[in-house]
């Protein structure tokens, strides 16, 4: 549907559509303290919710769910980021009420990944990617609970696996080397201790 979406944009470039990409924080914590067949009826909690938005905005022209605890939202027809916005808003609002299974009342935060649907975008696996991107970076800040996609986060991210690679590489090769720096006690001039650098 995605694809589909993206390719009417190519030839109508007037049209306009977003990507949510979200998941919940802390479900893992659901599975390990009440167990998997919880974990699956808070999952089905979460899709009812998200699939009355299909109902209650034009907007929201297909929900999904990816795997796990991860879900997605194709908008379509949208007028600006704003609006994007509001629909996040909406979302976020939607799932903190609390999920009532089995005699618990189960509370649960969402973190969504956004992306303007740019004609640049060729491959729907990308703007999939970069919304998943987006996403962990909604996580990792405490203040936001929603994060637009931006270039730069791509690049870091590129960046960040190209560094991991050059450090397994350098230590395979044992091309790391140690040295000691001496911290010395200014009053005596003696040292105190080392500090170990690599």
């Amino acid at each position: 549907r995605l694809s589909k979406v993206m390719a009417q944009v190519q030839i109508d470039s007037n049209r306009s559509f977003a990507v949510l990409f979200l998941d919940f924080d802390r479900f893992k914590r659901v599975n390990d303290s009440l167990g998997h067949r919880i974990g699956d009826q808070l999952l089905r909690g979460v899709a009812r919710r998200l699939a009355r938005m299909e109902t209650d905005y034009a907007a929201v022209d297909t929900v999904a769910r990816f795997g796990g605890d991860e879900f997605a939202l194709l908008l379509t027809e949208i007028v600006d980021q704003a609006a994007v916005v509001d629909i996040a808003e909406t979302i976020l609002q939607l799932l903190s009420q609390p999920f009532l299974l089995a005699d618990h009342d189960i509370f649960i935060n969402a973190s969504i990944g956004m992306v303007w649907g740019d004609p640049s975008y060729v491959a729907a696996e990308h703007l999939l990617r970069d919304a998943d991107m987006a996403m962990y970076q909604a996580k990792e800040c405490a203040r936001h609970r929603y994060r637009w996609f931006e270039s730069d986060m791509h690049s870091h991210a590129v960046h960040l696996l190209e560094l991991e690679t050059d450090f397994r590489l350098a230590l395979d090769r044992r091309e790391f080397e140690l040295y000691y720096q001496p911290i010395v006690d200014l009053e005596t001039g003696r040292i105190r201790t080392f500090e170990a650098l690599v």
